[in-house]
């Protein structure tokens, strides 16, 4: 019987098995949403703001400090109105020229808002090193070396071209060019006001004549430069582009008094179309302004930089998203406070504390390689808009690509002197005829200005040049081409000789003394030199003759012509 129910047991088990017990369903999750609140907060608290973006600027007249225009139009009637100036009769700048309406209306079509930014804002960015270093590079390498007067026809005007070199020192011609050059890159114009014998208000608006009636002697009292901001033009022809004057104020408001454009040296580098010149006072393109987008670029990246090294390590919060995005909930439960929370207890010097069942802490670190690549290539796109060598401005050597830094410096010397040529020239020719004018009563136009090199030689380099010279003075010498006085005034005149305080005539070349007698020897003849000498007396002895026959022949039929 037993063995019945056993075999009927496994029969069923064996057909029929038992059936696993399933655990209970977990219940569904939610997808995870983010409502709209927690996305507004997300964008004011957390999203980055683009501090560098341009701005929108739009064409219209520069702002200026009060006083540089006259206090009300009842001053214009005042103003003397030279032959062939423009009459202004408002205040407002935009009654000349095109419209700044026109211009803002079309600018969408293709503008891109980079207009004039103003002089307080470029005033604000010379305090930035960024800014102000190109500038001052330029305009001290564009008066390190300065000038020289020289003589077209060669003639000796020593003393005329020292006296003019000590007047430009007493008025102190240097310092103020390289102001107006800095000026210049600075703000985009600068000017020099020349004051003949303290002009009034009324003839200051008169056109300046370069003669001994317009500049008498000693008339010249100072010359002084002036900043943009202080000036303004009084008017300017905007109606006959066939004109040379077009576009180009005659008269200048300084702080109110109307001053003729002679009277003024106005230094502008870079010009800009006369569309913009009424929004740019009348200046130029900045330095400043062009350096603007590279400068940002540089600052943004090395904050970025700096930041990437104290933060290179970033935590990753794995946290239940499903909870802290959503509305509602306990006070300080949501994302943003779970965040504030960590950050605040976020360095090296503080504990990070999680919940140990639904959040967890990891850390990802960012690489730093090449980060020194990418500033150093950020930073040396700084040196384009102006032109200067790395080692100039940031006194950095180039590196990669067979970098030397020797052909970058004799490029950058060939550029400050076309800026000298440029910039200054024009107006040292104008300031040479007023000191003329001022110290002889006369303008001499022999005198011509050479720019002295910018390149300098090393001390073997120097040494070497004075070797070939002296070499050179030698065989003109024995050629007979020079004298010995003639070489030793080259050397009194070259300051760079060693020699330049000699004085008086060159000695005699000693002749050697009898050890015996101590008298002195005759210089030896040099083989064949008494032979030439005996020729060259017979030949002229023989001439001397011939003519003492030729006269007495003559005498001869001269008598014969008085017998007949």
């Amino acid at each position: 019987m037993l063995t019945k129910l056993r075999t009927w047991l496994a029969h069923k088990l064996a057909h029929h098995p038992p059936q696993p017990v399933s655990a209970p369903a977990a219940p569904a999750r939610p997808p995870l949403t983010i409502s709209r609140r927690v996305l507004e907060d997300l964008r004011t608290q957390i999203a980055p703001v683009d501090t560098n973006r341009a701005t929108w600027r739009d064409y219209k007249a520069p702002d200026l400090p009060p006083g540089v225009l006259p206090a009300d139009s009842a001053a214009l009637a005042m103003d003397t109105v030279c032959t062939g100036e423009v009459k202004r009769t408002s205040l407002a700048m935009d009654s000349f020229g095109p419209a700044f309406g026109w211009l803002n209306g079309n600018a969408n079509g293709y503008g891109c808002g980079l207009w004039f930014p103003g002089y307080p804002y470029l005033a604000e960015l010379t305090q930035i090193s960024e800014y102000r270093a190109p500038s001052e590079t330029i305009s001290t390498e564009m008066c390190r070396k300065w000038f020289e007067l020289q003589s077209k026809d060669g003639g000796d005007k020593t003393d005329k071209i020292a006296k003019i070199m000590a007047r430009f020192d007493e008025l102190k011609v240097r310092a103020l060019f390289q102001r107006a050059a800095l000026l210049d890159g600075e703000f985009g114009r600068a000017q020099i006001y020349l004051n003949i014998n303290d002009a009034d208000d009324r003839t200051r608006q008169l056109p300046l004549e370069l003669t001994p009636q317009g500049i008498p002697k000693g008339s010249l009292k100072s010359i002084q430069c002036i900043e943009p901001y202080w000036s303004t033009p009084y008017s300017w022809n905007a109606a006959y582009p066939e004109r040379a004057d077009f576009y180009v104020p005659q008269s200048w408001y300084i702080m109110g008094r109307k001053t003729h454009s002679s009277r003024l040296l106005t230094f502008i580098g870079r010009e800009v179309p006369d569309l913009l010149k009424p929004a740019y006072n009348f200046g130029g393109m900045s330095l400043t302004q062009l350096m603007e987008p590279y400068v940002n670029a540089w600052l943004r990246t090395r904050k970025a930089v700096n930041d990437l090294i104290n933060n290179f390590s970033i935590p990753v919060l794995a946290t239940n998203l499903s909870v802290t995005l959503q509305e509602g909930g306990d006070p300080g439960s949501g994302l943003l406070a779970r965040l504030q929370a960590f950050t605040l207890t976020r360095n090296n010097q503080s504990v990070a504390a999680v919940d140990k069942d639904s959040e967890e802490l990891k850390f990802a670190e960012a690489t730093l390689a090449s980060l020194d690549k990418l500033q150093a290539q950020s930073q040396e796109h700084m040196a384009a808009p102006a032109h200067i060598p790395l080692i100039k401005l940031f006194g950095v050597v180039p590196t990669g690509l067979n970098a030397t830094g020797e052909g970058e410096i004799q490029v950058w010397y060939d550029w400050v002197n076309a800026c000298q040529i440029n910039l200054f020239q024009p107006h040292l020719l104008t300031l040479l005829k007023v000191v003329q004018l001022d110290l002889f009563g006369a303008i001499d136009d022999d005198l011509v200005i050479h720019w002295v090199s910018l390149e300098e030689p090393s001390g073997k380099e120097l040494s070497e040049i004075r070797k070939s010279d002296a070499d050179m003075d030698v065989g003109y010498i024995n050629a007979g081409v020079i004298s010995p006085d003639e070489a030793r005034a080259r050397l009194q005149s070259d300051p760079e000789s060693g020699y330049e305080n000699l004085t008086g005539d060159a000695p005699e070349p000693e002749q050697g003394v009898d050890p015996e007698t101590g008298e002195p020897l005759d210089t030896p003849a040099e083989p064949g030199e008494g032979d030439e000498t005996d020729e060259a007396e017979k030949s002229r002895a023989h001439e001397a003759e011939q003519n003492d026959l030729d006269r007495k022949h003559e005498l001869k039929v001269a008598k014969l012509k008085a017998a007949k």
